[in-house]
């Protein structure tokens, strides 16, 4: 097999990983922000599922952990960069109508 025909090969399967990873973080956000009515300001703080949320968190950061180096191997373009934006624009689009998670004080931050 050439170099470059093996370098192509790498890429397509570093652009999988990312999509998968990315399909990951997009599965993970999307319960979180299922859940997420679940932490209303008056639900008893015992029937909130917090050990599912951090263990959604928890999947998430795995997927970033894997999917950060896998980006930064591949060579800089304005696709790759492009898809990046895209896909982090998707996870805020995801969380934006979500409940407030284990937050008292939600206008702090306005």
């Amino acid at each position: 097999m050439s170099r470059r025909r093996a370098k192509k090969t790498g890429n397509r399967r570093a652009y999988q990983l990312l999509l998968a990873t990315a399909a990951i973080l997009a599965s993970c956000f999307g319960f979180i922000a299922w859940i997420s009515p679940a932490f209303s300001f008056h639900s008893p703080l015992a029937q909130r599922p917090i050990i599912a949320v951090i263990t959604l968190f928890a999947v998430a950061q795995a997927a970033y952990l894997v999917a950060v180096p896998t980006a930064v191997r591949l060579s800089s373009s304005p696709s790759l960069i492009a898809w990046i934006f895209g896909a982090s624009f998707l996870f805020r689009m995801i969380l934006w109508p979500s409940t407030p998670i284990q937050e008292i004080d939600i206008y702090r931050y306005l």
